[in-house]
């Protein structure tokens, strides 16, 4: 019983989590996956530090 409280709460904190780090809007309205930005961030930073 405790094994799945546990499992429960580690799910929905799992989830809240991805949902609040996913997604910023711009405030000129643009919505970016910030997962995506920050892959585009280190691709771009990593051949100038060469």
């Amino acid at each position: 019983m405790h094994a799945r409280i546990g499992d429960r709460r580690r799910d929905h904190l799992h989830r809240l989590t991805t949902s609040i780090v996913r997604e910023w809007v711009c405030a000129c309205g643009a919505t970016r996956d910030r997962d995506v930005n920050a892959a585009k961030n280190i691709l771009a930073a990593g051949p100038a530090e060469r």
